[in-house]
């Protein structure tokens, strides 16, 4: 379900998906500074690295209408994790719109990450007209990829994406 603000909102089952903002780096810094959540990323991310890394987001999306929605719960506003639309260059010699997402740990097994991406895939592919979302993920992060697949993305190949390797699983819109 989609807000009718201008500023677009994605509404689940239990979870309510906005814009990530300025003043949002607190929260963030509950993944960022987690070495467990981060794992699978280069390493955590310090105050002023989440600092510019919320501006970034914020101008790609003025730009592009897609980036990282702040996931947030119904039922309390409680922040969750953040999941969205992000456009990845040279993927293979092609530019790829990806699904990405990164959750507080103490709310992994949940459900919130495949509910979450669900959303960002419908509204990539019903309100911007993507043709096709990936999901880069490392081959040994078992439940990202387990969110891939309960999401209907399969896995095409593997391939080495900024010096890592990752797998790259696809949704095709004309299967969605």
């Amino acid at each position: 379900m989609y807000s009718k603000r201008s500023n677009v909102v994605l509404i689940t089952s239990s979870l309510t998906l906005r814009p990530l903002v300025n003043g949002d780096q607190k929260e963030l810094m509950r993944i960022f500074s987690d070495p467990v959540a981060m794992h699978f990323y280069e390493r955590t991310k310090t105050v002023e690295e989440a600092n510019q890394w919320v501006s970034k987001a914020e101008a790609f999306y003025r730009e592009k209408r897609i980036g990282f929605f702040v996931c947030e719960l119904k039922e309390t506003g409680e922040f969750v994790g953040i999941c969205g639309l992000l456009e990845q260059k040279d993927v293979e010699g092609k530019d790829e719109v990806e699904v990405g997402y990164l959750f507080v740990r103490d709310h992994w097994g949940k459900g919130y990450a495949t509910e979450a991406a669900r959303a960002c895939m419908e509204y990539g592919f019903h309100k911007l007209d993507c043709d096709r979302i990936v999901s880069l993920i490392d081959p040994e992060n078992t439940p990202s990829i387990r969110v891939a697949e309960k999401n209907g993305l399969v896995k095409e190949k593997v391939t080495i994406f900024k010096g890592c390797t990752a797998c790259i699983y696809v949704k095709n819109k004309e299967l969605y």
